[in-house]
């Protein structure tokens, strides 16, 4: 009720004009204004900014949109469909989904005219403090940035030649923050007459810098990355050359530190793979203070989740084994199983909070209650007329001006 109230504050005085010549908004302090407005969704902050200069210039400084990203507790899904239709057209759509509206909680997106996003064909790789990061395809050399909340948007221009060759075949493999250089890098792997390189981009510098590569042969999938604890986190792959190939067990995560830049491996929890597929179906979690790994057992039905108790000795312990076979029937409608997928087709997409959410292919977002062992489903994004499919990531909405990062 209180959150209301506050959302109410802007919307109020624009009604009434005659507010805004006296003087009420210049008894409320700074600091005040700041805590209240912080509290607000990035949306509603928005709005604020066109209530007076003074509130637009307090709400527009980084102090204020670091407390604001630290105070969003509740992150929504961001969806990213892609579809191809039977009449020869390609299409793309965003869609948001928000678990704490009661009615409606799918919505599409409004993407402002000019966007390159919007007339391109994209996909979503992940997204780190409420800005997200896409790739265009088929040329994985070219990427955006983009904020959904101020609709900001900046290309990530080809690596020039004169710092590396250009990269005939390559991808981006993570996002991140850097805590210590407070900016926003962007990792690549590239590869150039059968050599794999690494490098990072800086967000607003324009500049590309290549790092040392791992020294075994492990390397990052095409999945975007866990982060915890200052590292990014893969399940690592192996041989592009020889996809039957199955990585070693002891060499199964691939661990980038982002402040040493340096690579590291450790073994997988769990048994060891006898096939390629039982190793794609692995894939790693982070939560504020913790690290999972899970494994999809599709022939059970079964989804396995370890959690990482001690990170100096790399001890992992099995806490939770997830049937989606047997789903108690007062938290499902008979239509709300899973169809028969296999569960190769299973995203996992994020967990806090006892909470688990997966993607399932076509059928839409499904949320595990941990604690309840229940399965709940969500509605996925409309479906298109043609062959479609989607990408799922966490999303924390933000005040992050991309604009202001090439011009400090």
């Amino acid at each position: 009720m209180a959150l209301q109230c506050f959302e109410w504050i802007a919307h109020l005085i624009s009604l009434f004009p005659v507010l805004t010549n006296r003087d009420v908004i210049k008894q409320l302090p700074d600091d005040v204004v700041i805590d209240i407005l912080s509290r607000l969704p990035a949306e509603r902050v928005l709005e604020c900014r066109r209530v007076c200069k003074r509130w637009r210039s307090l709400t527009s400084s980084q102090s204020f949109v670091n407390l604001h990203l630290c105070r969003a507790t509740t992150p929504a899904i961001f969806v990213h469909s892609f579809f191809h239709c039977r009449r020869g057209k390609e299409g793309l759509g965003f869609f948001v989904y928000n678990p704490t509206i009661k009615k409606k909680k799918m919505n599409k997106l409004w993407l402002r005219p000019g966007l390159k996003i919007s007339h391109h064909f994209t996909r979503l790789f992940d997204t780190c403090c409420g800005l997200v990061l896409l790739t265009h395809w088929p040329n994985a050399l070219e990427c955006y940035v983009f904020n959904p909340v101020t609709q900001e948007q900046v290309g990530i221009p080809c690596p020039p030649s004169r710092t590396f060759p250009p990269c005939p075949w390559g991808f981006v493999c993570g996002f991140f923050y850097h805590p210590q250089a407070k900016k926003f890098h962007i990792l690549y792997r590239g590869s150039v007459c059968g050599r794999i390189s690494y490098y990072v981009y800086t967000l607003g510098t324009h500049v590309w810098r290549r790092i040392e590569s791992p020294s075994c042969q492990s390397r990052p999938t095409h999945n975007s990355p866990a982060v915890y604890n200052g590292a990014l986190y893969w399940i690592a792959d192996w041989n592009y050359d020889n996809y039957n190939e199955i990585p070693p067990c002891t060499c199964g995560v691939l661990a980038f530190d982002v402040i040493e830049e340096k690579f590291q491996v450790m073994p997988h929890p769990g048994d060891e793979c006898r096939y390629k597929r039982e190793h794609e179906n692995m894939s790693l979690l982070a939560e504020a203070d913790c690290l999972y790994f899970s494994y999809v057992r599709y022939y059970a039905k079964l989804i396995e989740i370890w959690t990482l108790r001690d990170h100096s000795t790399w001890e992992w312990v099995k806490k939770w084994k997830l049937c989606l076979n047997v789903v108690p029937a007062t938290y499902l409608e008979p239509d709300h199983t899973l169809k028969g997928y296999p569960l190769y087709e299973v995203k996992l997409v994020h967990i806090q909070d006892g909470q688990l959410w997966f993607d399932c292919a076509k059928e839409g977002l499904y949320l595990y209650r941990l604690d309840h062992m229940a399965l709940v489903k969500h509605r996925g994004p409309p479906p298109a007329d043609g062959l479609t499919d989607h990408c799922c990531r966490v999303l924390t909405k933000s005040l992050v001006s991309i604009r202001q990062m090439f011009h400090e």
